[in-house]
């Protein structure tokens, strides 16, 4: 993932540098991006919780899962937004889809977090 976001940020600078890039969100983008940040936050409260404690490396790698969807699902956000402000398109819906499956990710994580919590 940080792979990926920083080749997101690479395609957003290309952007920019040409004059697409265009920051205004929308209603659902602005929805979209609260949810998950409100639980990469609730997630960092709880890893910083637990400073001090014992962790296996695979759970301390899984910490930084979900801040990097959050800065995935910005980037694409921004991309979508640039790409369907010049027109729109097939470009747009491929980075519309992109934005639906980083959030669908994050959904699935919030899934396994309620569930561990006894949430489902």
């Amino acid at each position: 993932m940080i792979v990926l976001a920083c080749g997101l940020l690479i395609v957003l600078r290309v952007y920019k540098r040409i004059g697409l890039r265009r920051q205004a969100f929308g209603l659902l983008d602005w929805v979209l991006l609260a949810v998950v940040f409100a639980y990469t936050a609730r997630h960092i409260y709880e890893v910083l919780g637990l400073i001090g404690s014992t962790a296996s490396a695979y759970r301390v790698v899984g910490w930084s899962s979900d801040p990097l969807l959050s800065i995935l699902l910005l980037e694409a956000v921004l991309l979508r937004r640039s790409v369907a402000a010049s027109g729109g398109g097939l470009v747009a819906h491929c980075w519309g889809a992109f934005c639906a499956a980083i959030f669908l990710t994050s959904l699935g994580d919030m899934g396994i977090w309620a569930a561990a919590q006894g949430y489902l």
